[in-house]
């Protein structure tokens, strides 16, 4: 990692991205006019994503700004699949062009150390705004609402070292750090948002967890019972079938198709199942970003009675927490923004970050509370690592 301002780091089940030094800042709604002011200087035909727009739109203003993007044109571009690194860099006018990468990379303080960590709920305040959520769904106004809660630790020194200890831990596939001007972002997701490659758009929403086993024997009973699990096979079609309506406000009529409904994927400390839904799209990626957002996946079906309810019993702000996290270039053709969840951020002398999951009809208020644990296990640990 790097202390130069502006730096992040991205990853992607393909490729690893690192950016110095953005050209500008704006937010979500100035995407377009980033774009067109330097669309002569960075390239649009690239079989990757080489340079652009990279940053995130929140769930929310919270701590952080609701949206920041940066233009980056001093791009790093790791190949996961050939072990191959590639430097790009479009000079500005009057900026030298970088032949040696090595000067970006400037050394940092290795210092980190974290409080005690404390959480917006105790067990008792969750089971009531699960109870709250219950009497929704009986009541037929919701299928689902994804509740969640934050928690908070005091900090000091660098979180570029918090986050290298977190991506170790989780070998997240959609992990990021993003050092912006009102704090740092220490992103470990597993869950894309949407990819975009010309008018092809995914994507990928995950419904359905449950812990690894301490054994192998015990992993494969967990990995067995996920798939078994009607609950978790339901919060999985309810949120493939949201999905795909969304997909319908920004793809190409009749373009949207589902070519895979349930897949299981192992993560360090749970299992998930997720479904692919894809569309062939012409919109731009401020709009897709507009229409798709926040992701149904972690707000619940139907999506606009679920917000509501997340309005009224969640305490906090989700600030960048299930927002996305990402990056596009200029003439929108390569785009990838993951869903922010598994997600520290920082401000000031603090570190938030939220865990949550989806409550349907059936579900119990003590699993629901420990799957929240189970998700942020990694986080905890990577926070007690740190603390004195």
């Amino acid at each position: 990692l790097s202390s130069r301002p502006g730096f992040y780091c991205l990853h992607t089940d393909a490729y690893r991205f690192m950016g110095f030094d953005p050209l500008d800042y704006g937010t979500h709604s100035d995407i377009p006019a980033l774009a067109a002011a330097y669309k002569n200087l960075l390239p649009s035909d690239a079989s990757h994503f080489t340079g652009g727009l990279v940053g995130f739109l929140g769930y929310d203003a919270g701590v952080l700004p609701a949206s920041q993007f940066g233009v980056y044109n001093k791009t790093i571009v790791y190949n996961h699949q050939t072990g191959q690194t590639q430097f790009f860099h479009y000079p500005a006018p009057g900026e030298k062009k970088i032949t040696d990468i090595t000067t970006l990379f400037q050394p940092f303080s290795s210092y980190f150390e974290a409080g005690n960590i404390q959480s917006t709920w105790t067990e008792s305040d969750y089971t009531m705004a699960f109870n709250q959520i219950q009497a929704a769904i009986q009541a037929g106004g919701v299928y689902q609402v994804n509740l969640s809660q934050r928690f908070s630790v005091p900090i000091s020194g660098n979180p570029a070292v918090f986050y290298q200890y977190l991506e170790d831990l989780s070998a997240a596939p959609f992990s990021a750090y993003l050092k912006t001007p009102a704090g740092a972002i220490c992103c470990a997701s597993p869950e894309r948002f949407f990819k975009k490659t010309g008018t092809q758009l995914t994507t990928q929403p995950i419904k359905g967890t449950i812990a690894r086993g301490m054994t192998p024997e015990e992993d494969k009973a967990n990995r067995l019972n996920l798939l078994r699990s009607e609950k978790n096979t339901a919060e999985l079609l309810m949120i493939t079938d949201l999905l795909r309506n969304d997909f319908a406000t920004v793809c190409d009529p009749g373009s949207v198709r589902v070519p895979q409904l349930r897949l299981l994927r192992a993560f360090s400390n749970v299992f998930h199942t997720e479904s692919i839904i894809t569309g062939n799209t012409h919109e731009p990626i401020d709009r897709i970003l507009a229409h798709l957002s926040p992701g149904g996946s972690i707000t619940g079906a139907p999506k606009k009675a679920a917000i509501a309810l997340i309005q009224a019993l969640e305490p906090h702000p989700r600030s960048v927490y299930t927002g996305s996290i990402g990056y596009s270039s200029l003439d929108s053709y390569h785009a990838d923004f993951n869903i922010a969840i598994r997600t520290a951020y920082s401000h000031h002398n603090t570190l938030y970050f939220h865990g949550g999951g989806g409550i349907v009809a059936d579900s119990d208020p003590k699993s629901e509370y420990a799957e929240i644990y189970a998700k942020l296990s990694r986080m905890h640990q990577a926070v007690a690592y740190f603390s004195s």
